[in-house]
């Protein structure tokens, strides 16, 4: 298990092998979905296995903050190239969270340290973060870290662009077919019952 301390804020590993710090993150994580809009019961219902699987794939590692015993932030990384053919590896800020009660204390400086030392210790070049176009306060922060624009990635449901598209939508075109070999089955079936009543 990492363990670092910076300041009054103490940064742990969390695996599904540290069962207590795992539920303080299922706790954090819960509280950052709640915050972005996500229906509580929703985030509930799947909550485990969705921590689960993040933390079993290769590339994923999560830092939890604690200050005064109590968990108050987290960051996860993933660590993936810049863009699918870049050579060099780079760490990205997948979330930041730190509790509301707990801001503007250091927490996630302290989070992004050891985000930066996770990425000198796998040779990554660069450091990114996603961060939504909406949060105004999250693209300060990290603006005044030094972090500028390298892409904007821009998001659409896939029937929508199907529909922006004029593409065909296949499952219809699936199913036209289908149902025009029924017709042509029951047809040929009732010319059959036709001539054995003759």
């Amino acid at each position: 298990m990492v363990r670092h301390r910076q300041g009054s804020v103490t940064i742990r590993s969390v695996t599904r092998e540290t069962p207590g710090d795992r539920e303080r993150f299922v706790e954090l994580w819960t509280a950052f979905r709640v915050e972005q809009g996500a229906a509580r019961a929703a985030v509930l219902r799947d909550r485990d296995e969705r921590v689960d699987t993040a933390l079993a794939q290769d590339g994923v590692t999560v830092f939890l903050a604690e200050s005064a015993g109590e968990a108050v932030g987290y960051v996860a990384l993933l660590e993936n190239p810049l863009t699918a053919l870049s050579e060099s590896s780079s760490i990205w800020v997948d979330q930041l969270y730190v509790a509301p009660h707990a801001r503007r204390n250091g927490t996630a400086k302290a989070l992004l340290a050891a985000a930066t030392r996770l990425a000198e210790d796998r040779g990554a070049e660069q450091v990114g973060a996603c961060v939504p176009a909406q949060a105004r306060e999250t693209n300060r922060f990290f603006a005044r870290l030094g972090f500028h624009s390298f892409v904007v990635r821009r998001v659409t449901s896939t029937p929508a662009l199907r529909r922006r598209l004029g593409a065909p939508d296949e499952r219809s075109a699936l199913e036209e077919l289908l149902q025009r070999r029924r017709s042509l089955r029951a047809r040929a079936g009732r010319s059959a019952r036709q001539l054995v009543g003759s």
